[in-house]
């Protein structure tokens, strides 16, 4: 059965790490990390549970340091390109979730969506919901895809 474009594979049935289990998961991976490197991968990934395994294990691997994770994340290139890229397709295929998302973007507060559209987009894994107001779900998101909020 092949995967909804709209539904992220990687967050099913998976709770968030927390940054006592990001730090367990980098020390079992060989990295000595301090409940701060911890915290500020959380944060940055919004304690996504794919999205934190892909950093330790390329930092890990000596591909990269936390400190270009957090900073150096562009969209075609890195270790979350493939992820950005995926969701920019979507969204370039879906003008009502672009227009949507650039509205989140846009905005300081969170924003009320389309009970549809909200579904969409938190099911992509792009915002957090409360109710039908919605925010853009991390600082990777934030950062990688902010440049449509100026188009």
């Amino acid at each position: 059965m092949p995967v909804s474009a709209n539904k992220s594979p990687f967050n099913l049935g998976l709770r968030p790490f927390n940054r006592d289990q990001v730090q367990d998961w980098a020390k079992r991976q060989g990295q000595d990390w301090s409940g701060e490197d911890a915290q500020q991968l959380t944060g940055f990934v919004n304690r996504n549970t794919y999205l934190v395994r892909v950093a330790v294990y390329h930092i890990g691997r000596g591909d990269v340091t936390l400190e270009q994770v957090l900073h150096n994340s562009p969209i075609w290139v890195g270790i979350y390109g493939d992820r950005l890229q995926r969701q920019l397709w979507n969204l370039q295929h879906q003008p009502e979730l672009l227009a949507a998302f650039v509205g989140v973007l846009k905005s300081s507060t969170p924003v009320e969506l389309d009970v549809v559209e909200a579904f969409k987009l938190e099911s992509m894994g792009l915002v957090n919901l409360q109710g039908n107001l919605a925010m853009v779900s991390c600082d990777l998101f934030r950062q990688n895809l902010g440049d449509f909020s100026s188009s």
